[in-house]
């Protein structure tokens, strides 16, 4: 909102000054730039720098450092993330939502994604909600709505004992052989790494080409003759 400051009388006109938000500030600087000599009057004796790109980008950056200080900030769910070390729950594994205030309360899933960064997991038929996309035309695609499952803090979930079926915290064994695996508080049976992280993500490539050794035991034949 822009507030009247003074206003000054000069015969019959009258003349307002307003103040403006920086945001606007940095909004109008790129349609008039002489609006820079009422913010940095330094700036105001050299022409040649008000009208460079690169002077107006760094105070277009200032300006936004000032009138919004908490962007650049990093998240607490991130910077928490970062701090981690260990990770109980792997893509794979059966979760059940322990939140009580969440509304997916006691519904369990497959986890298909962990994310680390964000410390958040997305489980298989559980939090799922309209996803808007966008059309385009270019390509003859139309916009349309479908159900995608949306993300949950790590914390509201537990894994489910495979022995009980119930949601359970979660210790580390190491066994005789030097195995170190998941073990139930609840029941104390061990939670089998999920058999999904055996296989790639990215199949390898399996393209057989005339220069491919088909036969095994011409892979072993010395082709290289020095002269």
């Amino acid at each position: 909102k822009h507030q009247a400051s003074s206003s000054k009388q000069t015969g019959s006109l009258t003349k307002t000054t307003y103040r403006i938000p920086l945001s606007i500030y940095s909004i109008y600087s790129f349609i008039h730039p002489s609006i820079y000599q009422h913010i940095y009057p330094s700036l105001a004796k050299d022409k040649n720098s008000i009208a460079t790109m690169a002077t107006r980008t760094k105070i277009m950056k200032e300006l936004m450092q000032t009138a919004f200080p908490k962007r650049s900030q990093i998240k607490p769910q991130i910077r928490e993330a970062a701090k981690k070390t260990k990770w109980n729950i792997l893509r794979g594994d059966t979760v059940q939502v322990v939140d009580k205030k969440h509304p997916e309360f006691g519904k369990q899933g497959i986890v298909t994604l962990v994310d680390r960064q964000r410390d958040r997991v997305i489980i298989q038929g559980v939090n799922v909600a309209p996803k808007h996309i966008k059309p385009k035309p270019d390509i003859g695609r139309p916009g349309r709505t479908v159900e995608r499952e949306r993300s949950i803090h790590y914390s509201n979930v537990n894994l489910v004992d495979p022995v009980t079926g119930l949601p359970t915290r979660v210790g580390r064994k190491v066994l005789e052989d030097g195995t170190k695996v998941r073990v139930a508080k609840r029941s104390g049976a061990i939670i089998p790494r999920p058999e999904i992280l055996a296989q790639r993500r990215r199949p390898r490539n399996m393209t057989v080409t005339e220069s491919c050794t088909s036969d095994a035991d011409a892979v072993w034949e010395i082709t290289y003759k020095p002269e």
